[in-house]
């Protein structure tokens, strides 16, 4: 009885160190993102969303390799952890891949150019569109990651992930208990810092010192005489030459 157990642990033993391997294997590559490379522009947010950015929203091509037995569908994703929200930010949640899939073309992302493999479920992401949403980053010259992984699930599809308006959690919470294995690669990208502007209220002449800091880092023709007269606008606005200029208004009240 001894000997059957300790036989039947080998087994088990060698095929998880198989899996692992296997695991180990996986590869995830793109013709347009080097892993720990600087995105292009190609790939950058494009103007029309509105956060400042002038990119082409284009999603990179993907190939990988090295999926285990037993994989029945893939998925992929792409999150950047270092996104100023608390959550990190999902930018592309692709999920119900045929298990027969090696690789996507550039700009399969945009739902609209049906370049997927069919079934495949391209689902919201934290803008809230379907697709690829691609890098933008707060213009303060930090650079942040953008992680693309493929996973390779052990079901054809997801069971609770049922369509596109599914949120990036539940794909992920599915994942997380369906995965056999999974590849990631990683892409850069930042903006360079940039001076804001912005408008502050004095009451009774009096401006708070944190304010008064806020402008003196904005500006570089700060008056030593703020206005006495309440109540005073205070307006910051960058000029060409990247600097800042600082307009008052005020009234007397009676």
């Amino acid at each position: 009885m001894n000997r059957v157990a300790l036989g039947a642990a080998v087994l088990a033993f060698s095929a998880l160190g198989a899996q692992a391997t296997y695991a180990q294997n996986m590869s995830l590559t793109s013709a347009e993102v080097s892993d720990g490379g600087v995105m292009k522009d190609e790939q950058v947010l494009s103007a029309e969303y509105g956060f400042g950015c002038k990119g082409g929203n284009i999603s990179p091509s993907l190939s990988w390799s090295g999926a285990p037995s037993g994989t029945k569908s893939f998925a992929l994703t792409n999150y950047d952890p270092d996104a100023p929200t608390g959550s990190g930010f999902w930018h592309w949640v692709v999920f119900n891949i045929p298990a027969g899939t090696t690789s996507i073309p550039k700009n399969a992302g945009d739902v609209k150019a049906n370049l997927m493999p069919e079934g495949a479920i391209q689902s919201r992401n934290d803008v809230g569109t379907d697709g690829w949403i691609g890098p933008c980053p707060p213009a303060d010259g930090t650079s942040h990651r953008y992680i693309f992984t493929v996973f390779a699930v052990d079901e054809e599809k997801l069971q609770y992930a049922k369509d596109h308006n599914v949120s990036a959690a539940l794909v992920g919470f599915e994942l997380h208990f369906h995965t056999l294995a999974k590849a990631t690669l990683v892409g850069m990208y930042g903006r360079p810092a940039e001076k804001s502007s912005g408008v502050f209220w004095t009451r009774r002449g009096f401006l708070p010192r944190c304010v008064k800091d806020r402008l003196t880092a904005l500006a570089t023709d700060l008056p030593a005489e703020l206005p006495q007269h309440p109540p005073a606008k205070i307006r910051v606005e960058t000029v060409e030459s990247g600097s800042s200029r600082v307009l008052f208004s005020g009234a007397r009240t009676t």
